[in-house]
């Protein structure tokens, strides 16, 4: 024993372990009473349960997602204003709205910008790919929460 401060095994206690030079501690068992139960699982109220899409991100995302919808249907109706017949006679209220729906619905690839001109399509391709990007890691982040709960 000149290079071990302790040993632990299964060993058990005998006279010839003991002459060899074999410490044994004394046995201790605990046999304190122990009682399983379920634990009690709280219910999620209506509020986590219904807004528990939005848990993949923080709020400050949300928010910025919301402003890049805004801003997108902005700098895509003044790009399209003048060339595109679905802005032409329309105020700029009503045109901004149309472009705020389409830029919103092709996050989620349902909707899409139809552009006339040569900047409202490379526009629109800058959003798609934007669009790619924040939908794949939503999904992704969504997979992984629902498998941590």
């Amino acid at each position: 024993l000149q290079f071990f401060d302790l040993v632990a095994d299964w060993f058990t206690d005998t006279p010839a372990r003991r002459n060899s030079g074999l410490a044994f501690a004394y046995n201790w068992i605990d046999l304190s009473l122990i009682m399983i139960t379920r634990p009690e699982i709280e219910e999620p109220g209506f509020g986590t349960t219904f807004f528990s899409f939005l848990r993949p991100f923080e709020f400050n995302l949300w928010v910025v997602l919301v402003f890049a919808v805004l801003y997108s249907a902005v700098i895509f109706w003044f790009l399209e204003q003048r060339v595109n017949v679905l802005y032409k006679g329309k105020s700029t209220t009503e045109g901004v709205e149309m472009a705020t729906y389409a830029a919103a619905c092709k996050i989620t690839w349902s909707g899409h910008f139809a552009p006339m001109s040569t900047a409202g399509r490379i526009f629109a391709v800058s959003w798609a790919i934007v669009c790619v990007c924040f939908f794949s890691s939503y999904t992704a982040r969504l997979a992984s929460s629902l498998v941590v709960d």
